[in-house]
């Protein structure tokens, strides 16, 4: 039950209401992931001295 609380909580903050909503917070959240990986060298392990910086 705690989750599902949570989960409202998030969907209240953040204004998700429709599916639509919901659908398009996901697409920008990837997107946003997907910059970060690429910006960090789209490796995915990274060697430890890197990883340490």
């Amino acid at each position: 039950m705690r989750i599902s609380a949570d989960v409202r909580a998030y969907a209240e903050e953040h204004n998700l209401v429709t599916q639509e909503d919901i659908d398009a917070k996901l697409a920008a959240d990837m997107a946003a992931k997907s910059q970060e990986f690429t910006d960090a060298g789209g490796r995915v392990y990274i060697p430890l001295e890197t990883a340490r910086a």
